[in-house]
């Protein structure tokens, strides 16, 4: 079984230069990283399930948007490890008359 230091899941490109920053901060302290997006999303699940692959903590920006990632949720919950949801919260900054 492979593990790795942080988990990191997006269901969008935007997130891609946001995770490099991630991953290069963890680099630099010597963890590892594995990223999971919509293409390798069945692949990462079919590891999890089958002990090949296991994270210390996750970080999630994709299954409170994306239904596809709940089974990765699932999956994960069940490892009993560190969990770093995302929530995304609208706020308004403009200034009230």
């Amino acid at each position: 079984m492979e593990t790795f230091s942080i988990g990191l899941a997006t269901d969008c490109h935007l997130d891609d230069d946001f995770f490099e920053l991630i991953e290069k901060a963890a680099h630099f302290r010597g963890l590892t990283t594995y990223k999971i997006f919509p293409d390798n999303l069945n692949e990462s699940l079919f590891n999890i399930e089958h002990n090949n692959i296991r994270y210390l903590t996750f970080y999630d920006r994709a299954s409170d948007t994306s239904t596809q990632f709940l089974k990765l949720y699932s999956a994960l919950i069940q490892e009993k490890i560190s969990w770093a949801p995302q929530k995304c919260k609208q706020t308004d900054n403009r200034q009230r008359a």
